[in-house]
């Protein structure tokens, strides 16, 4: 059974409702998942425990990091993730941020391959100035796929 931790940073709601999707699909094909809120991480290592580490932020600003991630950054920077599956995700504004859209999934993606985990899927980029349904559907393919590419990672490894 594939052991898997969503951390994610929300402020508006958003990314921890993009984080329970995934969730709910990876649960359903027997994943054995955690979701923590990125301010219930009190040891960054605790990630080290996981087979898969799927990370979440909203985009701020001109394309920062939501404020807990901020805080919790410099601490993933610091851990040697080789061996371990990861992928990122989260929400942006598209239409009022075009230059700026999801950049701090970006962010993220890139922290956790200079950290040396194996970037299993593309970063899920979800545009919250579409509707509600169009999004989950979006969500719910993209950790279908998931589903898919980490099987297959952990049959050849």
């Amino acid at each position: 059974m594939v052991k898997a931790i969503i951390v994610y940073g929300s402020n508006s709601g958003e990314t921890e409702w993009i984080s329970e999707i995934i969730a709910d699909v990876l649960r359903s094909k027997n994943f054995n998942v955690k979701i923590k809120d990125v301010t219930e991480i009190e040891d960054p290592e605790e990630l080290l425990n996981y087979d898969l580490i799927l990370i979440g932020s909203s985009t701020w600003g001109l394309g920062e990091l939501q404020e807990n991630m901020k805080t919790f950054e410099p601490e993933l920077q610091k851990l040697n993730l080789a061996g371990k599956l990861a992928a990122a995700f989260g929400p942006g504004d598209k239409q009022g941020y075009p230059d700026y859209f999801c950049k701090a999934v970006d962010i993220i993606e890139d922290d956790l391959v200079r950290c040396g985990a194996e970037i299993v899927m593309p970063a899920l980029k979800v545009d919250e100035s579409e509707d509600r349904e169009k999004r989950e559907e979006q969500i719910r393919k993209w950790a279908e796929e998931l589903i898919k590419e980490v099987n297959e990672e952990m049959e050849a490894g």
